[in-house]
């Protein structure tokens, strides 16, 4: 299942936990957290990420990435929400040194709806901001079925 344009490379493995390795096979630069599903954890991982955008000394993409990784993780911190119990989100950054590739998993396997709002509308641009400012983004059921992943590649 595909819910934007596809054709990441290097190859892309799910994210489950004990899979992280595998998922950062072919990207040199890479990071992972684990955050609850609760408010204060959308600003603690844009503020992570800013952090390892500058530790990977890519600060030239921190904005798109910044915007990427909170508008992604609202979306799982509300999946997880709305689960019966709130499962952890988890966010993998990883970089071929040029480009960012924003992953980030919740325990939800419903996808992720792409949502015209009106023009006074205060949410549901989430998505159409990840496509803007996305060089590609997708999602997948993850491969044991426990959650869905979605990706975002930004590129400088």
């Amino acid at each position: 299942m595909s819910g934007g344009p596809s054709g990441f490379a290097p190859p892309f493995a799910p994210p489950a936990h004990r899979q992280a390795e595998d998922l950062a096979d072919g990207w040199p630069l890479r990071d992972f957290i684990e955050l609850g599903a609760l408010d204060g954890s959308i600003p603690s991982a844009r503020y992570h990420a800013r952090h390892i955008l500058r530790e990977w000394q890519l600060t030239g993409l921190g904005d798109d990435v910044e915007l990427v990784v909170a508008e992604l993780v609202t979306n799982a911190v509300a999946a997880s929400r709305a689960m019966d119990f709130p499962f952890p989100v988890r966010m993998w950054l990883l970089s071929d040194t040029a480009s960012v590739l924003v992953v980030v998993w919740d325990a939800s396997p419903r996808p992720p709806v792409l949502m015209e709002p009106a023009e006074d509308a205060e949410v549901g641009r989430g998505l159409l901001l990840v496509e803007a400012v996305s060089a590609r983004w997708d999602w997948q059921v993850s491969a044991d079925g426990d959650g869905k992943i979605i990706r975002a590649l930004i590129t400088g």
